[in-house]
């Protein structure tokens, strides 16, 4: 095992948690304004006015549980953003439709992320942050070993 030469480098973890919890809850606050709660943010920008998917290929391209999906959908169906449709190919499965008020929900999706993002944007060395976020990203992608 590694010996840890500075404490302080145990601090990073938490705060990349302080940070994250922040920044959810800040587009907690933002989506509840357009009427969403998050992660339906995410649901919505993966769906194309062209075509649907089924819950099983949105659950997996967003990383969640088929279930957390159609949880999400039902609220999302309710509200008019979106439809259910019966797969022509095969009836076990559902299709999951964006109607033009979902289409228009993902305009002011990307307006409420724009927003957010400009905020990061304006700080004095934004460079800086994007070249630490890169780092994190590839850090993240890296193949984890077991040992």
């Amino acid at each position: 095992m590694p010996k840890i030469k500075n404490p302080s480098t145990t601090q990073l973890l938490p705060k990349i948690f302080a940070i994250n919890r922040s920044i959810r809850g800040l587009m907690g606050l933002k989506l509840a304004e357009i009427g969403l709660y998050p992660g339906q943010d995410e649901l919505l920008l993966a769906l194309s006015p062209e075509t649907g998917t089924n819950v099983s290929r949105l659950a997996d391209s967003l990383r969640i549980r088929p279930s957390t999906v159609s949880k999400m959908v039902r609220y999302l169906a309710a509200q008019g953003l979106v439809e259910r449709a019966g797969d022509p190919h095969d009836a076990r499965l559902t299709f999951i439709c964006i109607t033009p008020s979902g289409t228009e929900m993902q305009r002011r999706i990307k307006e409420v992320w724009q927003s957010i993002e400009q905020g990061f944007r304006e700080m004095d060395d934004r460079n800086r942050v994007e070249r630490d976020l890169r780092l994190i990203e590839e850090f993240l992608r890296k193949p984890r070993s077991s040992s």
